[in-house]
């Protein structure tokens, strides 16, 4: 019972911290739907930089990126420290209002490019020498994950994987 009490005041807390820097970047920035952060009731852009491929700002000290902030600002809702704001189309400098949406950090990870290091050429397929020589895919949600083996090639496992990942995804599946 103590625990809970805990939380209920930390999460209480919590919200009341999100609403007071709703409030402050309210006051602080004007905004447009294609993605611009602007100083409060002017056209001249709030400065940025890149930082791992993300448009990040500063406010009062802190860098924040500036995709979580339009996000906020979007939608008027405070976003949660574990909650992620995702880029639809993957391109992270893209913070236009059409390309963002809350996630969760396994959500999020759905829309995931194939990894560089890929030696497939396709994402999620993997090839199981031990089996026989066959490929395969894994598709991961929340923790759980499906998969399937005993493909001839890398193709028929992807275009298999392909017809499952819209099922398991659902708007965050990335084909590739």
């Amino acid at each position: 019972r103590k625990i809970y009490l805990f939380n209920a005041i930390v999460l209480s807390y919590l919200q009341g911290v999100l609403k007071m820097k709703l409030l402050l970047w309210n006051k602080l920035f004007s905004f447009s739907d294609e993605g611009e952060l602007f100083y409060k009731n002017t056209t001249i852009p709030y400065p940025e930089y890149v930082n791992s491929g993300y448009l990040v700002i500063r406010v009062g000290g802190e860098a924040i990126f500036k995709h979580r902030i339009l996000y906020t600002l979007y939608t008027q809702k405070e976003i949660f420290p574990g909650d992620r704001v995702d880029h639809i189309n993957g391109n992270k400098t893209d913070n236009s209002k059409s390309n963002l949406r809350n996630a969760t950090a396994s959500e999020n990870n759905c829309n995931r490019r194939m990894r560089s290091d890929n030696t497939l050429g396709y994402k999620g397929i993997f090839f199981r020498k031990a089996k026989g020589g066959v490929y395969g895919w894994m598709i991961k949600l929340h923790g759980e994950a499906v998969s399937r083996s005993g493909f001839k090639t890398a193709e028929e496992a992807y275009i298999d994987r392909c017809k499952n990942l819209t099922r398991i995804h659902g708007e965050f599946a990335n084909k590739g």
